[in-house]
């Protein structure tokens, strides 16, 4: 979720914490669309398949910009 997206950077920015790419799913359903993951797989088994080939430094850019592109897309459908 957003806010889930909205902790984790603030987190990663001002506290150092543990990192991870954040998969809701609007990130799924974009990932699925890609073949980046299975089509039906949650959105733990989606970020188990994309963190160890995704750069670490793209996470939090990659997670909003999916979580933003999947609302948009995703809306109508």
């Amino acid at each position: 979720s957003m806010c889930s997206l909205l902790f984790s950077r603030l987190n990663g920015c001002f506290y150092r914490g543990e990192e991870g790419f954040i998969v809701d799913t609007n990130v799924r359903r974009v990932c699925c669309r890609l073949g980046w993951a299975r089509e039906g797989s949650n959105p733990a088994q989606v970020k188990a398949m994309l963190e160890p080939w995704l750069p670490k430094s793209l996470w939090p850019e990659l997670s909003f910009l999916f979580v933003g592109f999947g609302q948009q897309v995703y809306r109508h459908l």
